[in-house]
């Protein structure tokens, strides 16, 4: 760190002297500057009592940079910036304070300056692209360039030595409270970026380097806090800490170039898993689902006392990735999952109890997962925790699943998980990425304790009702059907094409709600509101179309229609 020390506290460095004299300089200016004259085994600097300052062989004092009067406090700053052979000396300044009446106080000035001067060694013009740097040891002349980027904004001084070898950056982009660095990540795991299944040259290797992991490491910008003149894993959604054992050094630095950290550094892992949280994030707040889990979450990336597995524990709001085996915290796809268990409790706190309510959870989070990794990479598009399992250590799991409900339902989490994924999956190959995370996101604050899986169906058909006015219902109760979970819901298109739910043909067109008879026998059909009040009671004959009722006599919710064998339930919405 610099430090500028008052003049007479100068008398004591070795080998220098310093002699006040009755010199004063005007330099045009009716205040004076201290008695000042110091001398050096290269240089003499010497202030005289009148005329412009004398350029004697060494430094010099060749203008007033800056006067600043601090209101009220009696005090008059001015800095002068030092040269050597006619060229500055980078942050090296001469400061003087003087009070109200012009008398000097003080002069500061930095201690570097009484450093050996390297010898100029070049044949070129003066430019003032050229100063000298005090490298640690002593003044070294190099070339300066300013280095500026609008995208992502960046602000630097780049120091060269006179061959043209960059030296050191500067960076000279203030910042209020948080800044971009550069970090090199997996995007979003070896396997899926380099399209090679785990094994043969790709495999763990207990955290080396090798080159192929580094063919797999991408190099991206991320933000940090930026705090004290250190930058910090930490935003306003996460903050990385040790929080549980191996306690391993924090990712922290001065430098915004120092997180490009290699396999091998245990920062690497911190450095990956908070890209990864913050892209997923980023994701979620742009579907307008900021609200959820809006706060500084605490994320341990070498947790779990270094075991293979990872967690999130909402009684310390934790989360937590494990060390063993491959680092949990190096596959996206690990650490998404995980972020949808905090997702899931800031949605509805402690809800998840009950053997099929967990797996719903594990299910939906796997889904997110999945999800996530397509994003990136097509490559396996139907495999999670590529990079993590699908390995020696364990087999990891399929988006993708023929299990039927109930009968496949094992009383295992992540097994039964499986079969609410894949629906999920199927929602999003038919209706898109984004569609598909808001039913899912919507439909979280509904995931009580012990919901069953045809309930949290209608959780999804009922947020399709209230965002998209049932556009996707038709789609989602099918996918969920191809599952053998019935929601038990009739779905109704706000579209005139019909939708045909079982023997009855559904449709809401042309201001009407109505139903066809397709079976060849006649129906018995009873309709009523959500407070039992009887709608309409009647039968209906083979091939008769009947319209239920005018939409505009009906009130937006939920109502039930009574077969002989089966209720159903449907949504009306109104058009807006």
């Amino acid at each position: 760190m610099r430090t500028f020390l008052p003049i007479k506290s100068l008398q004591i460095l070795s080998g220098f002297f310093i002699s006040a004299l009755s010199f004063v300089v005007s330099l045009g200016y009716s205040q004076e500057l201290p008695p000042l004259i110091l001398k050096h085994q290269n240089f003499i600097l010497q202030e005289k009592s009148s005329g412009n300052p004398q350029e004697i062989p060494g430094f010099h004092l060749p203008k007033n940079l800056s006067t600043k009067e601090i209101l009220n406090s009696g005090n008059v700053f001015r800095m002068f910036q030092l040269y050597a052979n006619g060229l500055p000396m980078h942050n090296a300044f001469l400061l003087s304070r003087q009070n109200a009446n012009g008398i000097g106080i003080e002069t500061f000035i930095p201690e570097e300056i009484f450093e050996k001067i390297a010898p100029a060694d070049f044949k070129s013009e003066k430019t003032p692209d050229l100063r000298y740097i005090f490298n640690g040891q002593f003044w070294e002349l190099m070339q300066v360039k300013s280095v500026t980027t609008p995208a992502p904004p960046s602000a630097a001084l780049l120091f060269s030595d006179l061959s043209g070898q960059e030296r050191f950056r500067e960076d000279w982009l203030l910042r209020f409270s948080d800044s971009s660095v550069r970090a090199r990540v997996f995007r979003p795991d070896p396997v899926s970026k380099l399209r090679i299944p785990y094994g043969g040259q790709l495999r763990d290797r207990e955290d080396s380097a090798y080159a192929l992991l580094r063919q797999a490491m991408d190099t991206v910008q991320i933000r940090l806090r930026f705090s004290a003149d250190s930058f910090f894993l930490e935003n306003s959604k996460f903050r990385f800490g040790e929080f549980s054992p191996p306690q391993k050094l924090l990712a922290r630095s001065s430098s915004p170039d120092s997180f490009l950290f290699d396999r091998n550094q245990s920062g690497f892992e911190e450095v990956n898993a908070f890209y990864h949280l913050n892209k997923f994030r980023q994701f979620i707040d742009s579907l307008g689902f900021n609200s959820l889990a809006n706060y500084p979450l605490k994320v341990d990336a070498h947790g779990m006392d270094g075991a293979d597995q990872s967690a999130y524990s909402p009684l310390q709001d934790i989360l937590a990735y494990g060390d063993g085996n491959v680092d949990d915290a190096e596959d996206a796809a690990v650490i998404v999952h995980e972020y949808g268990h905090v997702l899931c409790q800031s949605a509805i706190p402690f809800g998840n109890s009950g053997q099929e309510r967990r797996a719903i959870e594990e299910g939906l989070c796997d889904y997110l997962a999945g999800s996530y990794l397509r994003s990136f990479s097509d490559y396996l598009p139907n495999r999670i925790f590529r990079w993590d399992g699908n390995n020696e250590f364990w087999a990891g799991r399929s988006l993708i699943s023929s299990k039927m409900y109930p009968n496949d339902l094992s009383g295992g989490i992540y097994a039964d998980g499986e079969i609410f994924c894949s629906v999920l999956n199927k929602i999003e190959e038919s209706r898109g990425r984004a569609v598909t995370h808001q039913l899912l996101l919507s439909a979280l604050p509904g995931l009580i304790p012990n919901l069953n899986m045809p309930k949290a169906a209608r959780l999804l058909l009922a947020a399709d009702t209230a965002i998209f006015q049932g556009q996707n219902s038709a789609a989602i109760r099918q996918h969920f059907l191809e599952r053998a979970i019935d929601p038990d819901l009739v779905i109704v298109s706000v579209q005139p094409e019909k939708n045909e739910s079982g023997s009855l043909i559904f449709y809401q067109a042309d201001g009407k709600l109505g139903f066809k008879n397709k079976t060849l026998h006649a129906i018995s059909i009873q309709i009523h509101d959500a407070m039992g009040k009887v709608l309409m009671d009647f039968k209906t004959q083979p091939e008769q179309e009947i319209n239920i009722l005018p939409l505009d006599n009906l009130v937006p919710g939920i109502y039930f229609l009574r077969t002989a064998n089966k209720v159903y339930r449907f949504p009306v919405q109104l058009p807006r």
